[in-house]
């Protein structure tokens, strides 16, 4: 890791050398073998562009949804650690963002499964050992009408067939595991911006009665996710629908998302996966707690949602992030994760603190980057001859180094706690990635030790505890020290191994070391 990107991001923690771990250690892997353009389904599409078969129309404002639908291939980019010899690997599917219209034709610097961010997540996730897909799926919403109405029905109707984009995937892979080498119990989503409202979504919508509550009625009282049209919530019938893959069911193991929301919180109920996210604190078009979705180029009113920081809190409430509400997590992340949301309330959630944008913007999508030239070429053509200035109001110091700071602590936060989630049987560490470099200011004695040792700080200042973790982030022993600076330990029971120690003095500050017992 990196000490200087840590204590950029207000962590600051030395971390030393163990032995590599599957899933946890970065770069477990040295390289990633991509398939690109595998086709995992079929099925209509609304507008043109990325993917369809439905010719473009002359380029401008993006048009009404008045073309007639028609069916197509859906494409994902597969990546998998080169030289892989384990054929039951989890897998993480990453939901790209967009405002579910076209990219570059959205106003956007984003918006395919080939975003950066898409691509860093893929690359970090499969170097550690999973599977990792970055997927397409069906776009299209009318932003520009004058009527909520319509803007709100036509977005729901949009994050609906993304719903069944996903959940076709999520089949294809349950059918094909043994050619992609996955474990069909431990599935993962992470959605990012919009992909975070269909990964929330996917979680939790699985009644279609939930779709009928009053602020999805059009004005006649009737739901705008007509079933008999768009088929139902687990992606069957509908005039305009597919039901790619049948057989499998649509359960997945692990959600996360960055910067997304949920259509409602009354989707939320006792035994659905557990659910990690992260969010800005002033994301404008996604809030952090509860609020409109607005429409980012017309500042337009969409639809009422909820946040990260209200979904999670709710998933800790009811219990379905208990696995790791129990699990002691005892790495800087983590502690900084907390600092800002209690453990015990919203487990699962970190908070990203960022200072205003440009003009009067929030920032909210700090781990995006993009070629300005690129962007703003491909976007003139569309008529947004300046997308990357835009973007830059709500992400002013965007880079790939910027960007990647941020992802950094996503993988972080994230990954120990899909191991605990998701219940995967290697035995890996997941507290801090590797243990941490012993303090300058602490001495463990004798170390490595076949019997008893002692702890001593060197500077001033007098020990108040020490706790041992084993390499499961499991508490094993503890010590209540007398306000000394030396602490005898006796081994007791503890097992010859590799331990964390952290001992805390009574000023408050914390030390970290490594010992091994023979």
């Amino acid at each position: 890791m990196n000490k200087r990107v840590m204590t950029l991001l207000g962590v600051g923690l030395l971390i030393g050398g163990l032995n590599a771990q599957r899933y946890v250690t970065e770069n477990f892997f040295s390289s990633v073998t991509k398939t690109a353009d595998v086709v995992y389904g079929n099925n209509y599409y609304f507008i043109p562009l990325q993917g369809s078969p439905i010719p473009p129309a002359n380029p401008g404002a993006i048009p009404p949804l008045g073309y007639t639908p028609t069916q197509g291939d859906i494409t994902a980019d597969f990546y998998a650690p080169a030289g892989d010899t384990e054929t039951n690997r989890p897998a993480v599917i990453i939901v790209h963002t967009g405002n579910f219209l076209p990219k570059y034709r959205n106003g956007s610097a984003t918006g395919d499964k080939d975003d950066s961010v898409n691509v860093e997540l893929a690359n970090r996730f499969a170097r550690r050992g999973f599977v990792a897909i970055s997927m397409r799926y069906r776009l299209g919403w009318n932003p520009t009408s004058a009527s909520q109405e319509v803007r709100t029905g036509t977005i729901l109707n949009a994050v609906y067939r993304s719903i069944h984009d996903v959940q076709t995937m999520v089949r294809f892979l349950k059918l094909n595991a043994a050619t992609y080498g996955v474990d069909t119990n431990r599935i993962a989503l992470c959605g990012i911006g919009s992909g975070g409202y269909v990964t929330m979504a996917y979680t939790t919508l699985d009644k279609q009665a939930e779709t009928n509550l009053p602020k999805f009625q059009d004005s006649n009282g009737n739901s705008v996710v007509n079933p008999a049209y768009v088929g139902d919530v687990n992606g069957v019938g509908g005039a305009v629908n597919v039901y790619n893959h049948p057989g499998p069911t649509n359960k997945v193991a692990f959600e996360m998302n960055l910067g997304g929301a949920l259509g409602d919180i009354s989707w939320v109920e006792g035994g659905e996966p557990v659910k990690v996210g992260f969010h800005a604190w002033k994301d404008q078009f996604a809030p952090y707690d509860s609020g409109t979705v607005i429409v980012p180029t017309t500042q337009e009113d969409v639809v009422d949602v909820h946040g990260t920081r209200t979904v999670v809190k709710k998933f800790v409430s009811i219990g379905n992030n208990a696995p790791i509400v129990s699990f002691t997590f005892n790495d800087a992340v983590s502690a900084r994760g907390y600092s800002l949301n209690a453990k015990a309330q919203a487990e699962g959630l970190y908070e990203f603190r960022l200072p205003p944008g440009l003009n009067g913007n929030e920032q909210g999508s700090p781990w995006h980057w993009w070629d300005s030239a690129t962007v703003n070429a491909s976007g003139a053509i569309f008529g947004w001859p300046d997308i990357h200035g835009s973007e830059l109001e709500t992400n002013p110091s965007m880079s790939p180094s910027h960007a990647r700071k941020y992802i950094d602590t996503i993988m972080w936060y994230s990954v120990p706690r899909m191991v605990v989630g998701m219940n995967m049987p290697q035995q890996v560490y997941v507290g801090v990635e590797e243990t941490p470099a012993q303090s300058l200011a602490l001495d463990i004695f004798p170390n490595p030790s076949n019997g008893d040792f002692a702890v001593r700080i060197k500077e001033n200042g007098t020990l108040e505890r020490i706790d041992i973790y084993d390499l499961s982030g499991k508490l094993v022993h503890s010590v209540v020290s007398p306000g000394q600076s030396q602490v005898n330990i006796s081994r007791t029971d503890l097992k010859a191994g590799t331990y964390v120690l952290n001992a805390r003095l009574k000023d408050g500050k914390t030390q970290t070391g490594k010992l091994v017992l023979n």
